[in-house]
Parts: C-alpha cells; structure tokens; sequence
C-alpha cells in the first residue's frame, strides 16, 4: 500500500510512502454487518499469497429490518453510515454477489449498497445450495461458472459475496475458492470456523438435514466421494477438476483466476 499526506490548504504534499499488511486473514469491522471478511492476505503454497483487497464475503447487507412470511427469521437492517463508508468508499466494492433467495432477499433486485453516489455497484442473485449440495447442483452450475468469472475479474471490480449469515453457503464458495487458490486444509477448515466468532454459530451438533444448518463434514465427505477426486490429490487439483468437468470451465479460465489472484509473498 501507498500512502501520501497532503497539508489542508493544498500548498505542501509529503513523499510517498509505502507500507506492507501483515500476512493472514482480515475480518474486517463494518459497522453492524457481521462476518465480513478478506479473502485475501494468505500465505498459499508455491510461494503465492492470495491478494487482498479485491473479494470480500459477508453476512447479509440490508438497509431496513424485514420479515417474510413462511421464511423463519426476521432481516434486520444494518446498513448504518460506518457500514456503507467502509464497504463503498474504503474497500471500493463494485459488484455484490447474493446467494440468497428470491423471498429471503425482500425480492431485491439491485444491490442496498447502491444509492446515488455509488450507482456503479451492481448486483447479482445467484440463488445456491451450500455443502455438497453445491457440488452437484447442476441447476446452478452456469451461475456458479459465472460467480469465478466475476472473481477472475476482481481486480479491475471488487466483489463481496454473501448469503444470510456468511456462513453455509458462503462458507462453501470460501472453501472452493481458498483451495483453488492453495489454502492449505488446516487454514480451510479454520477460515470456516471463523464465522462462529462473527455471532454466527455453527455448532456442530446442529447437522443437515435435521435443522438445515453445519454440514461442513458432508461437505468434505462429498469431496472425497467426488468423480474428481482421488487419494493423495490436492485440494487446489480437486477444485481445478471440479470446475473444469462440472462447471464447464476452460483450464485457461482457472489458470487465469488464479493468476489474476495470487501474487509473490
């Protein structure tokens, strides 16, 4: 990062200076959003390090508290004016990616981050399954392929991702993305456990389908049991398969997400 201070009435401006963020994770504090994380600042295999400040995920972002029949819990609205300054203007967010559905987003169709001074941020709704669900929801597959796209993509507009509590299915597209990218399983699995510190809990005992909540076990069995994997294959290989004979991704597409988002440590 470079910075620079300029004196208020503009006559005088210092060198510029540079400095370098510590290696690791951010969560980051906007305001009363919860669970809003960098997905970048790790250390990856092969000497990389997974750029920060271009993919961002979340909880869910709204501007006024709602409720929607037959859908359980009520959206409260957090979006206050420390949450949008840090989203908009500081981390410069230009595309949200929302996973929730029709109904449990109010039937948004445009971003809340979205007001007149930012009309440049867009939206999209892709509205997925999480766990191993995800890895066979062929349904959903072309929006998927889309959602890396958009990724590879980051750096000329940064995206945040999200679904109701940044966890499931967030967690999920955090967890495939991470192992293409070199995450290591340790770094994944403690990434995952992260959100149970944002007030999102994921207990363990709460398991698919009794309660509809934590099944990041199925989600690693599914893996194991996949087409695409094999013993001894990398997470990183796994992932690189999966989306190429799945999603119908071109090895040059994936190579160039992950070009796009590693950098040398």
């Amino acid at each position: 990062y470079y910075w620079q201070v300029t004196s208020t009435d503009g006559t005088e401006t210092s060198p510029i200076y540079t400095f370098t963020t510590e290696e690791g994770f951010r969560m980051l504090s906007t305001g009363k959003v919860r669970n809003f994380r960098d997905m970048g600042g790790r250390p990856v295999k092969g000497g990389k390090r997974i750029k920060q400040g271009l993919i961002f995920r979340s909880g869910e972002m709204v501007r006024e508290t709602y409720r929607v029949d037959g859908h359980g819990d009520t959206h409260y609205g957090n979006l206050d004016e420390e949450s949008l300054k840090v989203i908009q203007d500081d981390l410069n967010v230009d595309l949200q990616i929302d996973f929730r559905g029709e109904a449990e987003s109010n039937y948004l169709t445009e971003s809340e981050l979205k007001d007149a001074a930012h009309p440049e941020i867009e939206y999209k709704r892709f509205s997925i399954g999480g766990y191993h669900g995800l890895l066979v929801q062929e349904s959903r597959f072309a929006d998927i392929k889309e959602m890396f796209l958009d990724f590879s993509n980051a750096n000329e507009k940064h995206v945040v991702f999200n679904c109701w509590g940044g966890a499931d299915r967030t967690g999920t597209i955090g967890f495939l993305l991470g192992g293409l990218l070199g995450m290591s399983w340790t770094d994944l699995v403690i990434d995952f456990e992260l959100t149970s510190f944002s007030q999102n809990i994921r207990s363990h005992e709460e398991v698919e389908p009794t309660t509809g909540y934590y099944d990041f076990p199925g989600l690693v069995d599914g893996i194991l049991k996949s087409p695409y994997y094999e013993d001894g294959k990398e997470i990183s290989e796994f992932v690189k398969d999966w989306m190429i004979g799945a999603l119908g991704m071109t090895e040059l597409e994936v190579e160039t997400l992950k070009n796009n988002l590693l950098e040398d440590c």
